[in-house]
């Protein structure tokens, strides 16, 4: 265990000397809890993370032993503090930095330096109190991952920093970069030239962009990916599960929701290899059948046999990968940032989301679309069959059953939308 990232931590916070004994188990939990805040917005351990006075309380409550132990974990350097915190202000030219909390984060040696197993993270975070769904735990009693996942993931995660864009290689026209506590959006030449200048690369992963050394950033992220994509199987080889419905589109969300997709071959079901049965442009789908929006009829036909992205690789001459983001703007984008494309072609679709979206806010349209995807696939699917004893892990838009099962679950998936008068086509995966 002295090769975990948490017992390293734990062996520094054993090197204090706190006044008081109770002072270890606390600092132990403030560092814990941290560290699985890192993990849940994705692992950068590089970025520091914001924590209101208020959350630490729910840790320490005593301000005492609050700010003592805070003081020694940053004097030990485990803990780095960023001073600096902000009640907001508005530059000349107008740009608006809103208020924030102090910053936290790990210092780097202590995840950086430190030899990993990558096969041990146990008993970090346990919170199966707070799996609130009796079928969800059952199909989680019958499930664990084939431990040949821990030889793949250092190959998934090469196979994800080939994926790196560099300098002239990125083709976004407008590029947004934290700086601060604040999203600054500006063209691509703008941050080219601010790398030259600082001499460092402006580098494009997964939809981010950063500044940074290539050669740092490519190590950085190979550790942050190998420990969340390790700490992910573990959890779920060592029972620790959660389960919750989210508050804002009521999705659930629990331990497979935020599985990489890649390392669901390795999910064991019920002693069986597990597949997808997965509901095509799911969103899209999803969208046709709201009465509530004006479409194109082409739109409609096309997004309720599934074959929405392969028209628009065609009509347009483009591959899959920029269909995809064409359409997460639209999903997830302002109306004005809309492709001018897909307006030409679904004039009335386009009109209709812009109009929603100007009304009610861009990210409302988003959240509706989820929101019925919930309705539809957990409240409606899930609960289908597990009165029906099938085991399922569902993952928002699709259901992930045992390979004997998949085409009784896809008849009854298909019977089931016919049932509601819901249009939509599915695949095996």
């Amino acid at each position: 265990m002295n090769e975990i990232l948490l017992a390293a931590i734990d062996n520094e916070i054993q090197n204090i000397s706190f006044a008081r004994n109770s002072y270890y188990l606390k600092a132990q939990l403030l560092c814990k809890a941290v560290f699985s805040n890192i993990i849940k917005d994705g692992g950068d351990f590089q970025t520091p993370r914001p924590f209101s006075n208020e959350y630490f309380k729910t840790i320490i409550s005593r301000g005492e032993d609050r700010s003592t132990i805070l003081r020694e974990l940053k004097n030990a350097d485990i803990l780095i503090g960023m001073k600096s915190y902000s009640t907001g202000f508005t530059l000349p030219d107008g740009t608006e930095f809103e208020s924030f909390c102090k910053s936290y984060l790990f210092h780097s040696a202590l995840i950086y330096d430190t030899r990993i197993g990558f096969t041990q993270f146990l008993g970090i975070n346990r919170v199966e109190d707070r799996v609130k769904f009796w079928d969800i735990k059952q199909n989680l009693d019958i499930v664990t991952i084939d431990p040949t996942v821990f030889t793949y993931i250092p190959n998934l995660v090469n196979e994800q920093l080939a994926k790196i864009e560099i300098g002239k290689q990125i083709k976004d026209k407008m590029i947004t970069i934290k700086i601060g506590n604040k999203d600054l959006e500006k063209p691509r030449a703008f941050w080219l030239a601010d790398a030259i200048r600082n001499n460092v690369a402006l580098i494009k992963f997964k939809d981010k962009f950063y500044l940074e050394g290539v050669r740092s950033f490519k190590e950085r992220k190979r550790i942050e990916l190998e420990i969340f994509y390790t700490y992910s199987c573990e959890r779920i080889v060592s029972g620790n599960f959660y389960a919750n419905r989210n508050e804002t589109n009521n999705r659930l969300d629990y331990n497979f929701t935020g599985l990489k997709k890649e390392l669901f071959k390795y999910v064991i079901l019920d002693g069986e290899p597990t597949v997808e049965i997965d509901m095509k442009n799911a969103q899209f789908a999803i969208l046709s059948n709201l009465s509530m929006f004006n479409l194109d009829e082409n739109f409609i036909e096309l997004a309720q046999s599934g074959q929405l992205y392969e028209y628009l690789e065609k009509r347009l001459s483009i591959n899959r990968e920029e269909v995809k983001e064409y359409l997460i703007v639209v999903a997830f984008g302002e109306a004005q940032y809309h492709p001018k494309e897909l307006i030409d072609i679904f004039p009335v679709t386009m009109q209709s989301i812009s109009d929603f979206k100007n009304e009610h806010g861009y990210k409302k349209f988003s959240v509706e679309l989820q929101k019925g995807e919930s309705r539809l696939m957990i409240d409606g699917v899930f609960n289908m069959l597990s009165k029906n004893n099938i085991p399922v892990l569902p993952v928002h838009d699709s259901m992930r059953v045992k390979l004997s099962d998949a085409v009784r679950v896809k008849k009854m998936m298909e019977d089931f939308f016919l049932e509601n008068n819901f249009k939509c086509t599915l695949k095996k995966k």
